[in-house]
């Protein structure tokens, strides 16, 4: 007999797979943003590992062949960000992390915009 699921886990089941479907349909600036969001979630909830990855996949995003320099600067405060992730200082990454989504956030309206 199959378990019936809480009705907690119903909805949680239900708000992942809507989450699931939202990053898919996304463009790739958008999934951008989705990263942003995950890691600044990691770090507001203390979980290294996750924050961990959600940094490791923005800076696997990086294209250094468009603008080598741009790139490495995201590197470097990706790289910064994890450093403090790892020192279990995540308030001053999350506060980082929040300034350069915020930023990528206006630049993709701008380019709609435009």
């Amino acid at each position: 007999m199959p378990k019936k699921l809480s009705t907690t886990n119903y909805f949680v089941n239900r708000l992942n797979t809507y989450k699931e479907q939202e990053i898919l349909m996304s463009s790739p600036e958008e999934c951008v943003l989705h990263l942003y969001d995950a890691a600044i979630q990691s770090c507001t909830m203390g979980q290294e590992e996750r924050a961990g990855k959600a940094l490791a996949a923005l800076i696997d995003a990086l294209d250094h062949n468009a603008d080598g320099e741009i790139a490495a600067g995201f590197f470097r405060l990706y790289e910064y960000c994890l450093n403090l992730i790892h020192r279990q200082q995540f308030e001053n990454s999350s506060k980082i992390l929040r300034g350069l989504r915020q930023a990528w956030h206006e630049a993709i309206a701008a380019q709609v915009a435009a």
